[in-house]
C-alpha cells in the first residue's frame, strides 16, 4: 500500500480501442517486457499460465508494431540512464529537476547523472524528514556539480501523503525529457541491468519545455532553496542500496494456497520438515509431505488445521525456519480457488458491494449491470456462456431446450465457480467472498440500515445526495471561462447523463426479462435447485424493488415482473408455487435465507410501492 497504491504516487496512462490505436506501441512493449520476464523464469510457472490465459484473451495484442516505438522502457537489456541520455540525445540540458524517494547511500547515481547531463541549473526536490537520502554525500554531490544547485522542499497537497512518485525532467532549447515510473534514484534502478541491478519498468517521455511542468506544480514546493541540513533527512534502507550486504535468503517458490493444503517448492535440499510460521505465529500442528530432493530442490505440501487455516484464507504472509537457522523470505501464496475464480469471469466486484442502495453514478450502472452478469446465473444463456458456448434457439414448441440440456456436461457445469459459489457462498470467510456473497451481503446491510432510520423507500435528509460527476466538475474548471460556456457545458452534460441513464434502462430492462424467463423455464429450474432458486428469488425481489425507486425502469414493466417471481415462489390460489414443492429441510434453509435477507420485508415494501 505504500508503492503502487500510494496517494503520492504517479503513472503515465495509455489507451487502445478499435477507433484509436495511436497508443498500441506501449501495450505491446508491456507485453514484451512481461513475456520476457517469463521467458527468464523469474516469476513462478504458476503466473506464467495466467499471463499465457490472458495474452489469448487479448488477440489484439499480437502483431507488428506501428513505427514510431514506444514509451514504456525497463532495464531488462539497457541501463535506464543510457536509454535516458539517448532521448535527449546530445542536446544541451539547461535544466535538470529530480525527484525520488530513495537515493542509493552514496549518492552515485545522481552523481552519475549530473556528469552525464551537465545541466547548467539541477534542481533537486526532497520531502522534509521522508526522503531517504545521506545528507552529508548529497551535500557533496551537488557542490562538486558544474552547474548551479537548487535545492527544494516539497509536499504533497494533501497532508501527511508520502511523495513515492519518482521522475527526472531534463529541459533543453524547446523541448523536455522525462523518465517517470518506477526506478529510485540509485544505482540499482538507474545505472544497472537485470541480474546486477533492479528490474524497473518506466515511461520515457517527450514533449514541449513545458510539458511535464504540472509534475512540479501539483507539490507545495519551498518559496526559495532549502539548506539540506534544515531538512532532518537519513538514509534508510530499501532494500535497493548495493552497499548494504545481507546475508542470502532461501525461497519457498510455487507457493500455493487452497484449503486446507499449502504446497510449493524449496531452493534447497530439506529432509527435515522446517518450521512453519504465518503471519508471524508459529504453527504448531502440522502434517507435512517433503518429497525426495532434486537438483537442489524440494516439492513440499502441508495440511492445516482450522486456525492456520483461517490466517492463510485472509492476506498472512508465511516463512521457513529451516534446522539450521536458516529461514525463507516472507511470501504470500497463490489463492489457487480465488484465482481460478477470477479466470471464470468472476473478476470485477467492486460495485457489487453497492447493489444494494444503487447510490452510482450514472456512468457506472452500465458497469454495475455487467457486473450482475459475470456474478449470476439468471438464465440458460447464463450457463451456456458458462461453458463458452452460443445457446440454442427454442422452436415454436419449445421441444429443443430440454433436449439441450441433456446434452450438457452437468458434473462439470455444477463444479464451475460461478455456479459452486452457490452452494458456499455462506461458509466462506468474510476475508474472501464469494462474488454472490458480496451480492447478498450488501442487500441484506443496506436493508437493515433503512430499517434503522425508520423509513422503506424514499432517501431520508441524512442521507448523502448523489455522488458528484467529477467530469463535469473538471468541465466546469477548465472550459467555463463565462456563463454562456458555463451553460453550453451544463446543458452537454446534462444531455450525456440523459443518454447514459436511458441507455442503463433499456438493459435493465432486457435484465428482469432474462430474469423471468430463467424462473419460466422448468429445465432451468430443475437442474439447478434451490440452492440457486432462492438467492436469485432475494436478489430479483430486491433488484425490482430499488428500480422503480431511482426510476431505472419503467414501473409497471417491474410491478408485472413482481408479479411473475411472487407467483412462480408462492404460488396462488390456482396451485402451489415453487416453495411448497420443496422438502421441509430445504423450506427450513430457504427461509433463513429470506428472513436474512428481508425479503418479506421488501414484498410488503414492493407492493405498497406498487399500489
Amino acid at each position: 500500500m505504500s508503492g503502487y497504491a500510494s496517494q503520492g504516487e504517479c503513472f503515465s496512462s495509455y489507451r487502445w480501442s478499435q477507433d484509436d490505436q495511436d497508443q498500441r506501441g506501449e501495450f505491446l512493449a508491456a507485453k514484451a517486457f512481461i513475456d520476457q520476464v517469463c521467458e527468464m523464469r523469474l516469476v513462478d510457472s504458476f503466473v506464467q499460465e495466467r499471463v499465457q490465459q490472458a495474452w489469448q484473451d487479448a488477440p489484439w495484442l499480437y502483431g507488428p508494431a506501428e513505427s514510431g516505438g514506444s514509451r514504456v522502457c525497463h532495464n531488462l537489456d539497457g541501463a535506464l540512464l543510457d536509454q535516458f541520455a539517448e532521448a535527449i540525445d546530445g542536446r544541451t540540458v539547461d535544466e535538470l529537476v529530480v525527484h525520488a524517494p530513495f537515493y542509493d547511500h552514496r549518492c552515485e547515481a545522481l552523481a552519475e547523472l549530473i556528469r552525464r547531463m551537465s545541466p547548467a541549473m539541477l534542481q533537486v526536490l526532497l520531502q522534509e524528514r521522508l526522503t531517504s537520502v545521506d545528507p552529508e554525500r548529497l551535500t557533496a554531490v551537488l557542490d562538486a556539480a558544474p552547474g548551479r544547485s537548487d535545492v527544494r522542499s516539497v509536499r504533497a497537497p494533501d497532508a501527511g501523503t508520502s511523495l513515492h512518485a519518482k521522475f527526472l525532467i531534463a529541459r533543453s532549447e524547446g523541448i523536455a525529457v522525462c523518465l517517470q515510473g518506477s526506478p529510485n534514484i540509485s544505482s540499482p534502478a538507474l545505472l544497472g541491468t537485470y541480474p546486477d541491478g533492479n528490474i524497473e519498468l518506466a515511461n520515457l517521455l517527450t514533449g514541449e519545455r513545458t510539458a511535464f511542468d504540472h509534475l512540479v506544480n501539483s507539490l507545495v514546493v519551498s518559496p526559495g532553496s532549502i539548506n539540506i541540513t534544515q531538512l532532518g533527512l537519513s538514509l534508510t534502507n530499501d532494500g535497493d542500496d548495493e552497499g548494504h550486504e545481507t546475508p542470502p535468503r532461501h525461497a519457498a517458490t510455487e507457493l500455493s494456497w487452497a484449503t486446507p493444503r499449502l504446497s510449493g517448492v524449496f531452493d534447497r535440499e530439506v529432509v527435515v520438515p522446517p518450521q512453519l510460521i504465518i503471519d508471524g505465529s508459529v504453527v504448531a500442528s502440522v502434517a507435512w509431505e517433503l518429497s525426495e530432493p532434486s537438483a537442489g530442490r524440494t516439492g513440499f505440501a502441508v495440511q492445516l488445521d482450522e486456525e492456520a487455516a483461517s490466517a492463510l484464507n485472509g492476506v498472512a504472509a508465511v516463512r521457513f525456519i529451516f534446522e539450521t537457522g536458516e529461514e525463507t523470505l516472507p511470501t504470500f501464496p497463490y489463492h489457487v480457488n480465488a484465482l481460478n475464480a477470477l479466470a471464470s469471469g468472476q473478476a470485477r466486484t467492486d460495485l457489487l458491494k453497492r447493489a444494494g442502495d444503487f447510490e452510482l453514478e450514472d456512468a457506472e450502472l452500465e458497469e454495475l449491470l455487467l457486473q450482475l452478469d459475470a456474478a449470476l446465473v439468471v438464465d440458460r444463456g447464463s450457463i451456456w456462456r458458462m461453458l463458452k458456448r452460443k445457446a440454442p434457439e427454442a422452436s415454436d414448441d419449445d421441444t429443443s431446450i430440454p433436449t439441450a440440456y441433456d446434452e450438457l456436461d452437468w458434473n462439470a457445469i455444477q463444479s464451475h465457480p460461478k455456479l459452486a459459489q452457490y452452494r458456499n457462498w455462506a461458509q466462506r470467510p468474510a476475508s474472501d467472498p464469494t462474488d454472490l456473497g458480496i451480492l447478498l451481503t450488501s442487500i441484506a446491510e443496506r436493508f437493515e440500515a433503512d430499517a434503522r432510520r425508520g423509513r422503506t423507500g424514499d432517501p431520508g435528509e441524512d442521507e448523502p445526495g448523489p455522488l458528484p460527476d467529477e467530469l463535469d466538475d473538471l468541465a466546469k474548471e477548465i472550459e467555463a471561462e463565462d456563463e454562456e460556456a458555463a451553460e453550453q457545458n451544463e446543458a452537454v452534460q446534462e444531455q450525456r447523463r440523459s443518454s447514459l441513464r436511458s441507455r442503463a434502462k433499456r438493459q435493465f430492462h432486457s435484465f428482469v426479462k432474462r430474469f423471468v424467463n430463467g424462473l419460466t423455464d422448468g429445465e432451468f429450474i430443475r437442474h439447478l435447485g434451490p440452492s440457486v432458486i432462492v438467492p436469485s428469488y432475494v436478489i430479483f425481489n430486491h433488484l425490482c424493488w430499488k428500480l422503480i425507486q431511482i426510476n431505472l425502469a419503467d414501473p409497471l414493466r417491474i410491478i408485472d415482473a413482481q408479479t411473475a417471481l411472487w407467483q412462480f415462489f408462492w404460488g396462488d390460489a390456482a396451485e402451489p408455487g415453487y416453495f411448497a414443492a420443496l422438502s421441509s429441510a430445504e423450506q427450513e434453509a430457504a427461509l433463513d435465507i429470506l428472513d436474512r435477507h428481508h425479503s418479506e420485508a421488501i414484498l410488503l415494501c414492493s407492493l405498497f410501492q406498487a399500489d
